[in-house]
């Protein structure tokens, strides 16, 4: 990842500078106290999001008015509202349907007055198994958030190119009050934040695939959290999620080789914000101590400063060993996708 980010900087034509303007297209209303999400979800969406909400870490309500946009961002969005305790809310008129939904249900309390839509996950690559791989990854999100079985059924059952706005008696499953007057043919209730439970996870299988599968996942979801956390800690933990030599770009280096490389760049580059495409994932685990990964991921890297900014999407590949009882590194590879 690091090699990826050298590269994808050393195109920097001029420094960038960030007001609280440029997190399109959400927008930080502070007069209301409230985040506002107006637009289609992208992947820009949802690094502008990780920003914004880094930026104003006291905010707790996110207003939605979107018709939708890319599974992956619109469900790390939501997996970012619910770890953040945010509450959703679609406002009188407004519409959020297909992947806006899901930053709806994540909300830790739900209201809407306008209206909310659901349909089948849309396409457009005749990959089988990467659908049922999404589409079980949605499933798995909805769960978490408590989402009644009968509104993802209903979701489900909805072709891809129609949409199923969830009715008042739907939305009161959710904890959501219904709409006011004729603003979505509501029963004229007020409606109110409800708190929702968190539910729990739905249990992983016990085979032994399936175990490698959710630890080889939660070491790489680790290492980007931890490209993502403040300099001290990553610095002392990032060296942790390689293993004592790794293949990294081509080179053959040893653990301490990476530590010092990854440490000079977060001290150049102090604020990251990076994020893995969950639907992009794929892991291949020929044995029980060795599995492939490649995703895609979307970083952020700044330095105010020097007031430049890097920003872009790239391919990540990984070989994980299981090393003393705990999956590490052992390959790094990848190619800068776009920058923006």
């Amino acid at each position: 990842m690091l090699r990826l980010l050298l590269v994808a900087l050393a195109c920097l034509a001029a420094p960038a500078a960030r007001a609280d303007g440029a997190y399109a297209p959400f927008r930080h209303d502070a007069a209301a106290g409230r985040f506002v999400l107006d637009g289609p979800i992208d992947e820009r969406a949802e690094l502008s999001f990780q920003r914004i909400t880094s930026r104003h870490p006291g905010v707790r309500t996110l207003d939605l008015r979107s018709g939708g946009g890319k599974v992956g961002p619109g469900l790390a969005i939501a997996r970012r509202v619910r770890a953040l305790g945010i509450a959703t809310s679609v406002p009188r008129g407004a519409s959020c349907f297909s992947a806006c939904s899901f930053v709806f249900f994540a909300g830790v309390e739900r209201a809407a007055e306008g209206r909310v839509g659901v349909h089948q996950l849309w396409s457009d690559t005749q990959d089988n198994a990467a659908i049922q791989a999404t589409t079980a990854e949605i499933l798995a999100a909805l769960s978490g958030f408590g989402v009644p079985p009968e509104i993802v059924t209903q979701m489900l059952r909805t072709p891809a190119e129609d949409i199923h706005v969830l009715s008042d008696a739907e939305l009161a499953t959710l904890g959501a009050g219904a709409g006011i007057g004729g603003a979505r043919g509501g029963s004229g209730v007020r409606a109110r934040f409800i708190t929702v439970e968190s539910a729990a996870p739905a249990p992983r299988p016990a085979e032994p695939v399936a175990e490698t599968d959710a630890a080889v996942r939660a070491a790489v979801e680790r290492h980007f959290a931890l490209w993502s956390a403040e300099n001290d800690r990553a610095m002392a933990e990032l060296p942790s999620t390689y293993g004592d030599a790794v293949r990294f770009y081509g080179e053959d280096r040893s653990s301490g080789d990476v530590a010092e490389e990854v440490g000079a760049f977060m001290r150049r580059w102090p604020e990251r914000r990076y994020t893995l495409d969950p639907g992009k994932t794929r892991i291949d685990c020929p044995s029980e101590v060795s599995c492939a990964v490649s995703s895609e991921m979307v970083w952020y890297a700044h330095s105010a400063a020097r007031s430049e900014t890097s920003e872009g999407r790239a391919a990540v590949a990984y070989r994980m060993a299981l090393e003393d009882g705990r999956w590490v590194i052992v390959e790094e590879g990848g190619r800068v996708l776009s920058q923006w």
